[in-house]
């Protein structure tokens, strides 16, 4: 009897393991305009995901991406500066998850401006940018849905860190 039970705990136990994280990669390149640079999301793997990129305000009016912080390294630095989303601090209506779906070998590009991002603490060395790369933290979509939205607790989404090439600004026209 005490091996039949062993048996169904480890049948449970492989039946509920997690599916392997889809192979994720970011890259970095210039943007269309001084101070734009565009990130490159791919998903290498052969299975889909989806990645929750930040939050879409006013039923998809305006896109934040909040899980995305941007590493800066300034001349004649080592170090780095973190800068983060600036986005409103007090939302008056609706706010969802920004949620993008990335099938099997796709892959979703976004914009990123220099104008829109803050640092999180005070720079100690005051000097041009000269590199830069981006950093998304992947999380599983929790308890913050709203009511109408919980059917998203369900999907795959991928979680993790992952990290985008140096970039150097100089290399961008201006």
């Amino acid at each position: 009897m005490g091996s039949g039970i062993a048996w169904l705990v480890a049948f449970n136990l492989m039946q509920s393991s997690a599916p392997p994280q889809a192979n994720l990669s970011l890259a970095l390149s210039c943007g269309a305009q001084p101070g734009d640079v565009r990130l490159s999301i791919h998903n290498f793997d052969q299975t889909d995901t989806a990645i929750l990129i930040g939050i879409a305000l006013a039923n998809g009016r305006w896109y934040l991406p909040r899980e995305l912080v941007i590493e800066l390294r300034r001349s004649g630095s080592t170090e780095v500066e973190e800068l983060v989303y600036n986005g409103p601090t007090s939302v008056a209506g609706r706010m969802d998850h920004w949620v993008v779906g990335l099938p099997a070998q796709a892959s979703f590009t976004l914009t990123l401006r220099a104008a829109d991002f803050i640092a999180t603490s005070p720079a100690r060395v005051v000097s041009p940018a000269e590199e830069l790369k981006v950093r998304l933290t992947g999380r599983p979509i929790t308890s913050d849905l709203n009511v109408d939205m919980t059917g998203m607790e369900t999907w795959r989404v991928w979680t993790g860190s992952a990290s985008s090439n140096a970039m150097r600004l100089s290399d961008c026209p201006r």
